[in-house]
């Protein structure tokens, strides 16, 4: 019996073109004691890529091309490539209060995607589905203790969590005109 192919959906089309490779980063040391951990610096990039920050506790700053938002956990902060940028703990946090991964965009859509990212974009995840903050979870748990198997986990569940961020993106368009509100009608 030959398996029954998958059907090809609206975001997996989307996903195809897209041809993510996600990365999680390391978690950045925290401050001192009683202290709010330094600023975080990430410099522009050439490469289509999107630069995902998951805020898991307490307020973080995010300064950008001219753009300053203020994200209080749980959400996450998502930057085009192509846009210096820094991040930063309001209080004392944490080392894993800011996850951050990158996701580069190598399919012929990649684009189009990046065009509802020209501004830096504050996701709030409050109401997000419950297997996002399962997996953010999971991240978390294997930054701060990595087990055997360590990379692969973190490379799947990178795009595990690229891919739950354009789902709440598509169920959650906002006021936006543009790709997330076309994908969700």
């Amino acid at each position: 019996m030959t398996p029954t192919p998958a059907k090809l959906d609206r975001l997996s089309a989307l996903l195809q073109g897209l041809a993510p490779q996600v990365q999680l980063l390391p978690v950045a040391p925290g401050g001192t004691a009683g202290s709010p951990r330094p600023a975080q610096h990430f410099d522009a990039q050439a490469a289509p890529m999107l630069t995902l920050h998951l805020i898991n506790s307490g307020q973080v700053l995010l300064r950008a091309g001219g753009h300053t938002l203020t994200a209080q956990a749980p959400a996450m902060l998502v930057c085009h490539g192509a846009v210096a940028h820094s991040v930063q703990c309001q209080v004392p946090a944490p080392a894993d209060s800011v996850l951050t991964a990158y996701a580069w965009l190598t399919g012929p859509v990649a684009p189009l995607l990046l065009e509802e990212f020209a501004v830096p974009l504050l996701v709030p995840l409050g109401d997000a589905d419950p297997a996002l903050a399962h997996i953010i979870s999971l991240v978390r748990g294997e930054l701060l203790d990595p087990r055997c198997g360590h990379p692969a986990l973190l490379n799947s569940a990178g795009d595990i969590v690229f891919i739950a961020l354009l789902r709440h993106l598509v169920a959650h368009p906002g006021g936006h005109h543009g790709l997330f509100q076309g994908l969700a009608d």
